[in-house]
């Protein structure tokens, strides 16, 4: 039989040419191993959420207030502007919280700034309305609670909880941790009504004093010879104790009226019903944030350490404890991806193994981690920005089954042409071009399937977003094993038996 014409094009040259096929290989999989250590882990994923949320306290007021002189304004002064969805205001007593929701996929810092303008051009907000607060609402995952508990009062077990927070932000790899189960400090004024008649005064002049006694002011620049000086009038005052003693009436005779005389003081907490309770005591929780690339392993981990250590130097009666870990998520799920892909190797090994060879079944299966580590080097780029997260997991898992099917096609396809031919090489070469391009359009076929995902933007869908990304990368990268990979390796493994 004469031999047949020696085959052409990118499958051909690859086959023939083992330095580049095997650098292609070893690169991509070496790099994927070294970006396990580097890419972002987090357990869900971090995205924006296209809203604004302008606060405004207003303090006294009632709803009706707050939504006539605040709401209203806010609304009528940003509802031009363009990219808004949607507005969404609330009016409660005290303060008024503005929600603006904007189309998917906006410049948040840009809005942001626009929104920021629009809402200080507004002059006309109430007297005792204090300054606008605009804020982008993030989502802020959740790694770890530690919650402090014991028989201290609140006013210690928060301090000593103020303190763990301050430690844990100290932390290399923790920059977020949010206080959860605490009353905020309030210093309360409860003015007697016989008191203020008993000197003559008024409930406003209380307020007045308070007011305008209890402030730093800035007294300019003093310049000197051997430098400047900064004049600073400090009168804020912070405690019980100095509240009280802010004057109400000073008359030349010497006599002095001052707000403890006509007030009961009060350094507390703001009266909130509060119930916070760990093991039948009283503890306050903090709440671990993961913010921008850090790990949420490393970060868990930390935790866990620092936990291990303060409970060695608190006080008697005075516990911590660690729990609502979603670090137990992500590894279940990774756990879950080995398994699978354990399971799904052993069974493609036993099915291909009894219709051909066992090297074809060998570099079948082998062609997994190549997919799964390509991806993975693919997710770790800047551009893409992906992470290791539970719907990422997800999808390496749904991908497993598909992934094999393209090299079984391809593996069976050119066995058949090496045992009908013998050409070595040649044959296998052509037995992968006769399959190449159903196996292409079958693998593209089936990226359109999941390319909807990608599309996915808004509310719940936005989570799934991520999960179409990496089936569809795994795919790209089987095609890539099996057409410029894979003939090389099945070429010099079966032509090798075939001699001996």
């Amino acid at each position: 039989m004469s031999k047949l014409p020696l085959e052409t094009g990118i499958i051909a040259w690859m086959a023939r040419n083992p330095v580049a096929a095997n650098l292609l290989m070893l690169v991509v999989m070496v790099a994927g191993i070294q970006s396990i250590f580097t890419i972002t882990k987090e357990v869900y994923p971090t995205f924006s959420n296209e809203m604004i949320t302008i606060t405004v306290p207003y303090p006294g007021s009632s709803p009706v207030e707050v939504e006539q002189g605040i709401l209203i304004k806010i609304e009528e002064n940003i509802q031009d502007i363009v990219g808004i969805e949607e507005i969404v205001s609330t009016a409660s007593e005290g303060s008024g919280v503005v929600t603006v929701e904007f189309d998917p996929g906006t410049d948040m810092s840009a809005a942001i700034n626009k929104i920021k303008v629009r809402v200080d051009s507004i002059n006309s907000f109430p007297a005792n309305a204090e300054p606008p607060i605009i804020e982008e609402v993030l989502n802020r995952p959740r790694v770890i609670n530690l919650t402090l508990y014991g028989e201290l009062d609140e006013s210690q077990l928060k301090n000593l909880a103020d303190e763990m927070r301050d430690e844990l932000l100290a932390l290399p790899g923790i920059t977020q941790v949010e206080v959860s189960g605490s009353r905020d400090y309030e210093i309360a004024v409860e003015v007697s009504n016989v008191s203020l008649r008993q000197y003559g005064l008024q409930f406003d002049d209380v307020v007045n004093a308070v007011r305008n006694q209890s402030k730093d002011l800035p007294g300019g620049k003093l310049r000197t010879d051997s430098g400047t000086i900064s004049l600073r009038s400090m009168g804020q005052a912070y405690t019980a104790q100095e509240y009280s003693d802010l004057t109400l009436i000073n008359r030349p005779d010497g006599t002095r009226v001052r707000v403890g005389d006509v007030a009961t003081v009060i350094d507390g907490f703001e009266d909130q019903p509060l119930l916070r309770r760990l093991n039948g005591r009283s503890g306050i929780t903090l709440k671990i944030m993961r913010v921008g690339k850090q790990s949420a392993l490393e970060t868990s981990d930390r935790v866990y350490r620092y936990a291990e250590n303060v409970s060695q130097r608190l006080p008697a009666g005075v516990e911590v404890s660690v729990w609502a870990d979603r670090i137990k998520i992500l590894e279940s799920r990774m756990n879950l991806l080995l398994k699978s892909a354990a399971q799904g190797v052993l069974l493609v090994m036993i099915t291909l193994t009894l219709f051909l060879q066992t090297t074809v079944a060998f570099w079948v299966v082998m062609g997994l981690p190549f997919c799964i580590l390509g991806t993975l080097l693919v997710m770790s780029f800047p551009a893409v920005d992906l992470s290791i997260n539970i719907l990422s997991l997800f999808g390496f898992i749904l991908v497993l089954g598909i992934l094999v099917d393209d090299a079984i096609v391809t593996g069976e396809s050119a066995y058949h042409q090496l045992e009908q031919e013998g050409e070595g090489v040649e044959s296998i070469i052509r037995g992968v071009k006769q399959v190449a391009v159903p196996t292409i359009f079958g693998v593209l076929t089936t990226i359109l399937a999941f390319m909807p995902l990608l599309l996915l933007k808004e509310g719940i869908g936005h989570l799934f977003s991520f999960t179409g990304p990496v089936i569809i990368i795994c795919l790209l990268f089987s095609l890539v094993e099996t057409k410029l990979i894979y003939p090389l390796i099945c070429g010099t493994w079966w032509c090798e038996s075939r001699h001996s």
